[in-house]
């Protein structure tokens, strides 16, 4: 699955294991890729070797926060979110506030 963000298409993974969601992005380095979290509304960055955007988006998608460049050993909560989508550093370049995010297959 894809998404776009300002005019970027990025992949995205979707984390459905128990697996996939406790390791996310730990211990990887030159992240190229994103995750979506689904029944989500908060992260973690401990263990993760680079800083991350990250997207909370309610249940029609609609980003309701955002914040970027999040550093590793950071904890953070998006209120109203009900997925988070975690991306590569600087992924994030306008004001997306309120936009919804289109998923492609």
């Amino acid at each position: 699955m894809k998404i776009v963000i300002d005019n970027k298409i990025i992949n995205i993974k979707k984390c459905t294991s128990f697996k996939d969601r406790l390791l996310g992005f730990m211990f990887k380095k030159n992240i190229t890729s994103g995750l979506l979290f689904e029944k989500c509304n908060s992260i973690h960055t401990i263990f993760m070797k680079e800083a991350i955007d990250i997207i909370g988006i309610n249940e029609d998608n609609k980003v309701v926060g955002y914040k970027k460049s999040i550093e590793p050993y950071k904890f953070l909560k998006i209120k109203n979110a009900k997925k988070i989508i975690e991306l590569p550093s600087n992924s994030i370049k306008s004001e997306i506030l309120n936009t919804k995010i289109n998923f492609i297959d």
